[in-house]
């Protein structure tokens, strides 16, 4: 059940429910939003350029500060060369940085590419090849992997997303610092990611996803989950799967708050839950039952949340039982292919 007199972080004070269905406009798609998926931020910036947008840790990034990093960073990948069309890959824990990707690439006409951070080296260097990806995109926990990534395929861009760059690298913020971009002029059919399948039955296959698709899916999400400015969605799975990515774009659209931790853990997603009034999120049931199995999870405060999305793979009836008493709020099963 979601607490009576919920509260939620903006600026630097705290409002009410009802103080913010009485501050916050109505934040419905429209016709005007466009086909570029990532004018679901633009059109955040401008209704609500003060809402909290990430929250990451000691970071706090409101709409306005995102949309002109996102911009910067489409601008400054495109001042090193990468040439429209191309594909920039992804190779990172949980972070604003990371949202940040999922943003500016594909709103200056790049493709994005996320990698799945369980693959071998191999199998890496086999999808950056097989997307004939022009750049790769590291943050500090996957240098090592970037620079024999880099050696294998002297050709990529290899770009350090951190505070502290890692020498010969290209330096993430001094991209983000770069003149901004604008949303590049798409068609719903123009490409705006490609996602690698897990390979269980052979090499990993690329699936395409265009524009519309991705807009088509939020739009989906927003109708299914009624997302709304109120939410605080927390990023629990890895960001390089669709299952977690199927939010990114529907909260981004009205205005949400994404809430991130680096990777799951129990403690910390319950910790994240509890501290960031987080309202929703995304597990699979084996992440599901470790957060309720945990000792250092019980106790905690989840009368925040409003949901839990849940999929990949059954969830028994003991477990569900369990996990509705132990988080106190609606289970929603989801299923949805790359």
């Amino acid at each position: 059940m979601v607490a009576r007199d919920r509260m939620a972080v903006r600026g630097g004070g705290r409002m009410t429910d009802t103080e913010l269905r009485n501050s916050v406009p109505s934040l419905v798609p429209s016709a005007r939003s466009g086909t570029n998926v990532a004018s679901a931020l633009s059109r955040a910036a401008r209704l609500v350029p003060a809402w909290p947008a990430a929250v990451d840790g000691p970071v706090r990034l409101d709409y306005s500060t995102l949309e002109r990093r996102v911009a910067g960073l489409g601008g400054g990948l495109l001042g090193l060369g990468v040439r429209p069309g191309a594909v920039v890959a992804v190779l990172a824990l949980n972070s604003y940085r990371h949202l940040e990707c999922w943003l500016g690439i594909p709103r200056v006409g790049l493709v994005l590419n996320e990698l799945n951070t369980r693959l071998a080296l191999a199998e890496l260097e086999f999808v950056l090849e097989d997307s004939e990806a022009e750049a790769l995109i590291v943050d500090d926990a996957f240098v090592s992997i970037g620079r024999e990534l880099k050696a294998a395929l002297p050709g990529i861009r290899l770009i350090h997303a951190s505070s502290e760059p890692a020498d010969g690298l290209v330096d993430y913020e001094s991209l983000v610092s770069a003149a901004p971009a604008p949303l590049a002029e798409v068609r719903d059919d123009d490409l705006a990611g490609v996602f690698y399948t897990g390979g269980t039955t052979g090499r990993s296959k690329g699936v395409m996803l265009t524009h519309g698709n991705l807009v088509a899916n939020a739009k989906h999400m927003l109708i299914g989950a009624g997302l709304t400015a109120r939410d605080r969605y927390l990023h629990a799975g890895p960001m390089f799967h669709l299952a977690d990515g199927a939010a990114t774009y529907a909260l981004t659209w009205v205005g949400g708050t994404h809430v991130f931790v680096p990777s799951f853990t129990p403690g910390g997603v319950a910790n994240a839950i509890e501290t960031e009034q987080v309202t929703t999120t995304c597990l699979v049931p084996t992440m599901i039952n470790l957060l309720v199995s945990d000792p250092e999870a019980s106790g905690r405060d989840f009368s925040s949340l409003r949901f839990v999305l849940y999929g990949g793979s059954p969830v028994t009836a003991s477990l569900y039982r369990k996990a509705s008493a132990a988080l106190g709020c609606a289970m929603v099963q989801a299923y949805g292919m790359t």
